[in-house]
């Protein structure tokens, strides 16, 4: 039997459905193998993901625990400076007391040395250095202070005075000495702005019982603190 034009046996037919899956499963098999690795890039995409987010991570939580111990490090050197400041000023302060207390016993004693030992006396008090001036607004919140010196012989006459002087809220520091040339009432002060507050001081002592000395207080050259005086007292029958 003659096969019509165009048509196939049984044959071809057969060899063209293999021929059609043969290329099924290799169009199958590179679908199968691009998935395969697409599968693997995504994998390996994601993992690379993860690495580099976990060491960011990190890093950052380095980063963050250095700044901490920076902080903490700097932290101690400043307490440990501001205690050391501390010490220095406290240390200052004393030095500056010292230098006063000596420079108040250097005048005290002047008056009752002759006119050579005293002139000499004097100089040398007046070449020690003591605390510069200090402003007003750091000071007028303090209550004075009363550098009160007297005779021994006189403490029973005096005692009334400086405990009525604490009533009123100066801050007194007495001082007995043996014998002195000095006689009467002295008061000093050391800033101009005192000066108000020094004669207030001197009218106080004088309505307790000091009425003889100086009428007006002193202004004294180089010395103390604002609201430090110097007080001189004694009475008539020393």
């Amino acid at each position: 039997m003659t096969e019509k034009p165009g048509t196939y046996s049984e044959q071809e037919r057969h060899n063209w459905e293999v021929e059609k899956l043969k290329a099924e499963c290799r169009n199958l098999g590179r679908s199968f193998w691009t998935a395969v690795a697409l599968g693997l890039f995504a994998i390996v995409g994601t993992g690379a993901n993860i690495y580099f987010s976990n060491n960011q991570k990190i890093l950052s939580d380095n980063e963050k625990t250095l700044s901490e111990i920076k902080k903490e490090q700097l932290d101690r050197e400043a307490d440990a400076l501001r205690k050391e400041t501390d010490a220095l000023k406290e240390e200052k302060d004393k030095l500056q007391a010292e230098r006063t207390t000596i420079k108040q016993e250097l005048l005290s004693i002047a008056p009752q040395l002759d006119e050579e030992k005293r002139k000499q006396v004097e100089s040398l008090a007046a070449g020690i250095e003591v605390a510069p001036s200090t402003p007003a607004s750091s000071t007028t919140s303090l209550p004075a202070r009363v550098y009160l010196q007297y005779l021994r012989s006189q403490e029973s006459k005096v005692s009334p005075v400086i405990a009525e002087l604490r009533t009123r809220g100066y801050v007194v520091f007495p001082k007995a000495v043996e014998s002195s040339a000095r006689r009467g009432l002295f008061v000093g002060y050391y800033y101009e702005t005192d000066k108000t507050e020094a004669a207030e001081l001197l009218n106080v002592i004088r309505e307790l019982g000091g009425t003889e000395g100086n009428a007006e207080p002193t202004f004294v050259k180089g010395g103390a603190r604002q609201r430090h005086y110097d007080v001189w007292l004694s009475f008539p029958d020393a």
